[in-house]
């Protein structure tokens, strides 16, 4: 931009300047003839700074034109190319909308108008609402989840929250922590649809009389509701803390779990419960995991639960082992017959 106004006042001071010599060699010439040395001599001093003017501003332009060409061949280092803060694409222009100090790409930008959030309420949504309106779904980032090194009970054990804010049964320990959305779906009243025929007489001042016949018709359409909240995986269930539509499910009741791009729909029984988040596959890992240590199946019995090749058993088993251990340092039962009792009880 720069470089075009400088062209542009070259080119404007060379015109001026060949108007200036123009001028003078007019005073030149009528002095000349006028017999006017004053007239004359100006006429003069004209055309000599026209003269300059001319070859100052001609050198210029060409300056100019080769500056813009050097730049042009240079790398450029300054780029609009920026990112999407919803699905991470490539943008490569900025005149997109702007929220949390990032841009929105026009396809996302399309999405959220589907859903009525314009582009000036953006910033009235957190941007995991923003990211699971627009269907993104969160890679698994977890280096544990991610190592093939080590087995499927040591990933559960080395996932285990110390402190996860929630209560916890005997034996139970908890996988994950998140934000996640409750969402229910509901069919309610949104107006009226009115239609007839008939005629309106005006009988007295403010009192009319309408014969015919009328229908009304009721509208209804399904509205959704969204609650935030956070959710749990234990080993024994999931829940979903939330001011509405939260749940408490043990794996026993869980009938079926369907995964979609956004959440999850976990049926107990004929109840759906629908949940939404973008850290779909990381919550479908983890459920895989507790199904494999429970083998194949994810609901684990409170009795006896391994995570790290420990067993974990309430009091009556904990009696039965300290009754064999004893049998064993009495030296009544072999090793082997104490390994074999263990693994019995504990449903090895």
């Amino acid at each position: 931009m720069t470089i075009m106004l400088k062209k542009i006042f070259s080119i404007i001071g060379l015109i001026i300047a060949v108007l200036v010599g123009l001028i003078g060699l007019l005073l030149l010439i009528m002095g000349i003839v006028e017999t006017i040395p004053s007239m004359w001599i100006c006429g003069m001093v004209f055309t000599a700074l026209s003269v300059l003017g001319s070859i100052y501003c001609g050198k210029r332009v060409p300056k100019v034109k080769q500056h813009a060409k050097q730049s042009s061949m240079e790398p450029s280092h300054t780029s609009n190319t920026s990112h999407c803060i919803i699905c991470e694409r490539e943008i490569k222009s900025t005149v997109h909308p702007k929220a949390f100090g990032g841009y929105v790409c026009r396809n996302c930008t399309g999405i959220l108008s589907k859903n009525g959030i314009t582009f000036w309420k953006l910033n009235q949504y957190t941007l995991t609402q923003l990211k699971r309106y627009c269907g993104v779904t969160k890679q698994i980032t977890n280096p544990i989840l991610l190592d093939d090194n080590i087995t499927q009970s040591e990933k559960l054990h080395l996932l285990t929250l110390k402190n996860p804010q929630i209560a916890l049964q005997a034996g139970e320990v908890c996988y994950y922590k998140d934000e996640a959305t409750a969402y229910h779906e509901k069919n309610v009243v949104t107006g009226r649809k009115s239609s007839g025929a008939g005629v309106s007489f005006r009988v007295a001042k403010g009192v009319y009389v309408r014969t015919g016949g009328g229908d009304s018709q009721v509208i209804r359409e399904n509205i959704g509701e969204y609650f935030d909240g956070t959710l749990f995986i234990t080993n024994f269930r999931i829940v979903l803390l939330a001011p509405k539509y939260g749940f408490d499910i043990p794996f026993s009741k869980i009938t079926q779990i369907e995964n979609h791009c956004d959440g999850f729909q976990i049926y107990e029984g004929a109840k759906c419960h629908s949940l939404l988040t973008i850290d779909v596959l990381t919550i479908l890992v983890i459920l895989e995991l507790i199904k494999i240590v429970n083998n194949g199946q994810l609901s684990s019995s409170p009795k006896s639960y391994s995570t790290s090749g420990k067993s974990t058993s309430i009091d009556p088993e904990l009696k039965d082992l300290r009754e064999l251990k004893k049998l064993l340092d009495e030296g009544i039962i072999t090793e082997e017959e104490f390994n074999a009792k263990k693994k019995q009880i504990l449903g090895l």
